[in-house]
């Protein structure tokens, strides 16, 4: 009858010979050595992990003792999930009790909650996690770098809104300069001021922000400096509709002594207003 064991490296499931009991030999698919158990010892695939799991059994000592099935685990937290699966595992499970993979590969679930997630999602639509890269996770059960920190901060947002702003006003100002001589009236001076600068907002600071953030950069000239671009909710690039609705969606948010901006400061996502009503995130770049 053949031995089943899985690689504690890989997570693959392995059968080896009767006459292969008790002897080392290379997984096939990492390569690392593995002591293959003999008969009266031998444990189930999901003992085997459990066990590997519990005692943190090395490589090279993987042999199983059957007075162990029982024992609690040590040292380890539940509360993540498989990412193939979905399934919940121990934080530091080598492979899935359900589908026998190691939790970290795959892409259908998020390993922080559990919750569905896309296959090119980047970030988790539930917790906000991390989707591309898993980030490590210390003794607390705490993430290392919080999933604040994917977010880009109040003053990144705040110093790349005060730099567009100096790019606008250039052309806007040269503008301003020729109309100052050609009309001597200080009332139609007033008067084309005001037109220029409504058209202004409705035409190129809208189609500023919109291209770029609809662009491959994903952010205006100030945000590329910043190393912050605009994303949907999956970390996914925006279109130009979504990104002109953000754009209009951000004037409101300037209203009312700016509240829709300060959101920035205790939301989680640090998510203004209009991020929300346009379904966006400003997140770091890698």
């Amino acid at each position: 009858m053949p031995i089943t064991l899985i690689c504690p490296s890989c997570g693959k499931k392995l059968r080896a010979k009767d006459e292969q009991a008790g002897k080392k030999v290379k997984c096939p698919a990492c390569q690392n050595a593995i002591a293959i158990p003999t008969m009266e010892d031998e444990l189930s695939p999901v003992d085997l992990a459990e066990k590997l799991v519990s005692e943190k059994i090395g490589p090279d000592s993987v042999t199983a003792n059957a007075n162990h099935r029982d024992r609690e685990p040590t040292n380890v937290k539940p509360g993540k999930y498989c990412r193939t699966c979905g399934n919940q595992v121990l934080e530091q499970a080598v492979a899935c009790m359900k589908c026998g993979v190691p939790p970290k590969t795959g892409n259908g679930f998020c390993y922080y909650c559990g919750a569905e997630t896309r296959a090119e999602a980047v970030i988790c639509v539930k917790c906000g996690m991390s989707c591309s890269t898993l980030e490590k996770v210390n003794s607390n059960g705490a993430s290392a770098n919080t999933k604040r920190s994917l977010y880009a901060g109040f003053e990144k947002r705040l110093g790349a809104c005060v730099i567009d702003n100096i790019i606008v006003a250039i052309p806007f100002g040269i503008v301003l300069a020729i109309v100052s001589e050609i009309y001597g009236d200080e009332k139609k001076y007033l008067a084309t001021l005001i037109t220029i600068n409504y058209a202004r907002i409705l035409l190129i600071d809208w189609l500023y922000y919109a291209l770029m953030e609809a662009s491959p950069t994903q952010g205006s000239l100030g945000k590329m400096l910043l190393k912050i671009k605009v994303t949907d909710l999956h970390g996914n690039r925006i279109g130009f509709g979504r990104a002109t609705g953000r754009y209009f969606s951000s004037i409101i948010s300037g209203v009312a002594l700016g509240i829709g901006y300060l959101r920035i400061l205790w939301s989680d996502r640090r998510q203004a207003m209009h991020d929300i009503w346009a379904g966006c995130l400003v997140v770091n770049k890698k």
